[in-house]
């Protein structure tokens, strides 16, 4: 039996404009070609409030090299996000992982390139205060726990999924923050 495939992804692009979004990934993208050769670079994605017509949201990123000189992009990305200027300890050990779970407002832009439109995570700031916040789908898997090439992402209303427990049911009632920084 013939099992056919499509050469080019087909994924629904995100609408453009600007979006409630909430980080539910960093990955490290190791040897990742550059005109100065290959470097290590991250990239940061959100989960959107908007959904896609099989219910699940839609998802954009953003690769920055990494680095939080005040020439490169992550820094002020970051900064743009938080809403303050990093400290210059703060600047000695930054993991970024603690952006997983973090609220933003994104703006997304439409680029066409060979053919195909993609929606480019343009800006960012902090969602303003009283918004309700978005949690991450818990039916998203990671992208360093997926297992290889072959992983499909499965389907919002697939019954075989487990859903991953909420951050309360998991650890009880969070603290407030100390202060009303995100990260």
């Amino acid at each position: 039996m013939a099992i056919y495939v499509k050469g080019t992804n087909d994924y629904p692009v995100a609408p453009e404009g600007q979006h409630l979004a909430v980080c539910c990934d960093v990955l490290e993208l190791h040897d990742v070609p550059t005109q100065y050769g290959p470097k290590t670079k991250v990239r940061i994605y959100f989960q959107l409030e908007a959904v896609q017509e099989d219910g699940r949201p839609f998802v954009a990123a953003r690769t920055f090299g990494v680095t939080l000189s005040e020439l490169g992009a992550l820094r002020p990305f970051l900064e743009s996000w938080r809403g303050r200027r990093f400290t210059s300890e703060e600047l000695e050990r930054f993991d970024l992982e603690v952006l997983i779970g973090v609220n933003a407002v994104i703006q997304l832009i439409h680029v066409e390139r060979d053919g195909k439109t993609y929606a480019n995570v343009n800006s960012i700031m902090r969602p303003a205060k009283g918004t309700s916040l978005l949690a991450i789908d818990p039916k998203y898997i990671r992208m360093q726990d997926r297992r290889g090439d072959d992983y499909v992402a499965p389907r919002a209303d697939d019954p075989s999924v487990m859903v991953a427990p909420t951050p309360e049911e998991q650890y009880g009632e969070l603290p407030e923050p100390e202060d009303d920084l995100p990260f």
